[in-house]
């Protein structure tokens, strides 16, 4: 397989929602052998519980695929994929709704089994976990029965005496000086879970340098467990204090870069900061769409020690669709940011789009999001591979 590497691009005096200063905030750190101990034995007794893998039909559905709508028809839902075979199974009208995958926040930062619920319920089965400083409590967030499924970032790769370096935290055992560093680097980084390696380059410096500093060679390669287009680099987000001029959406578009703008967390920060400007935010994120830049949503949902805002785990996906629609991009170009095209960019071939065989990661919501976005708020069953949230929620509640 290949490595999946991450560029994050950002201009800090606009926003910090990454890099947390500990200096401006006071909020006390959680336990974290207390959230370790948690998570291990939540686990343990949701993966014990019998299987909710009950044969579905949905009738008459309207269904979004992942790429476009089509007309209303019949979905199953067995053994965990999307089957075809109606023999059997318990069938549900589907009139008046849309079926479609669920939901991919390619940024995030869960610690706890809460911060997977919530999503869930949200409808979003997949969440991208952009850092991983305690390998431990990111490990226990792995493989829980019918809840978000997560795939684990690195500890951030930044270069020594970096401003997100030092604004991280990130001692000289963790930032790099040089290429020769890379190597050991990165196998440490394998070593402690990582399904990708994320590292941080700021702007304006789009060169090649800093890929070249962490470009695993081979065997390292065979190692990372997710695969993503070769050379593609993904942004955090574009946020400056003036949106992007002409110049950098080109080299957006040059570089292959995918943008993940995390707009809900953009415009909490400037609400909690007046002086700071959401509006080039919004703006950037335009410009990005309307030079063919390829746009995922993410919500930098986080409950982080220092972090300058905190968008909630779950609901937070749909305010950032919104807010997304709100800067231009058309409801379906959204949609396909949150399934289907991450699915593809982040290698997750099993999931994403509806489809024969394909993991059963679905969301049945009431109206037309491709009409009206919010209507994606409006969620009657969800689905996490195949496994029924309505049953694991009784579940948690017993």
């Amino acid at each position: 397989m290949m490595w999946l590497l991450i560029l994050l691009l950002s201009a800090i005096h606009q926003s910090r929602s990454c890099g947390f200063d500990n200096a401006h905030h006071d909020y006390t750190a959680p336990d974290l052998d207390v959230v370790l101990s948690h998570n291990l034995a939540l686990r343990d007794q949701n993966n014990k519980r019998p299987s909710t893998w009950n044969k579905v039909a949905i009738t008459n559905v309207g269904v979004f695929d992942g790429w476009t709508m089509r007309p209303a028809q019949t979905v199953v839902i067995e053994n965990g994929r999307i089957g075809d075979d109606l023999t059997g199974a318990i069938q549900i009208d589907g009139s008046g709704h849309t079926f479609m995958p669920g939901l991919i926040d390619s940024h995030s930062h869960p610690s706890n089994i809460t911060h997977l619920q919530s999503p869930t319920e949200f409808g979003a089965t997949t969440a991208m976990v952009m850092s991983c400083p305690e390998p431990l409590i990111c490990d226990s967030l792995r493989n829980h029965k019918g809840l978000t499924d997560v795939l684990l970032g690195s500890t951030p790769a930044a270069a020594a005496r970096s401003i997100h370096g030092r604004l991280l935290g990130l001692n000289s055992s963790t930032t790099m000086a040089n290429a020769s560093q890379s190597p050991s680097w990165v196998d440490d980084q394998i070593e402690n879970g990582a399904d990708f390696i994320k590292m941080i380059a700021e702007t304006p410096d789009l060169s090649q340098d800093i890929y070249q500093l962490l470009r695993p060679p081979p065997m390292q390669k065979a190692r990372l467990s997710s695969a993503m287009r070769p050379t593609t680099a993904v942004s955090s987000r574009p946020s400056s204090p003036t949106p992007l001029d002409e110049t950098s959406t080109r080299q957006f578009l040059q570089k292959r870069i995918i943008s993940t703008p995390t707009l809900i967390m953009m415009l909490k920060t400037t609400q909690a900061t007046p002086k700071l400007n959401y509006t080039a935010s919004r703006l950037s994120t335009s410009r990005l769409y309307h030079a063919e830049v390829e746009v995922l949503v993410g919500t930098d949902a986080n409950d982080q020690v220092g972090a300058p805002a905190k968008p909630k785990f779950g609901i937070s996906i749909h305010d950032e669709m919104e807010l997304l629609v709100e800067a231009g991009l058309p409801p379906v170009e959204v949609l396909r940011g949150a399934t289907a095209r991450p699915a593809d960019i982040w290698g997750l071939h099993d999931r994403g789009v509806v489809e024969f065989g394909r993991r059963a990661d679905l969301v049945l919501v009431k109206g037309n999001p491709i009409h009206n976005i919010s209507a994606t708020r409006n969620i009657r069953k969800v689905w996490v591979s195949g496994e029924d949230l309505d049953d694991a929620r009784r579940e948690w509640m017993a």
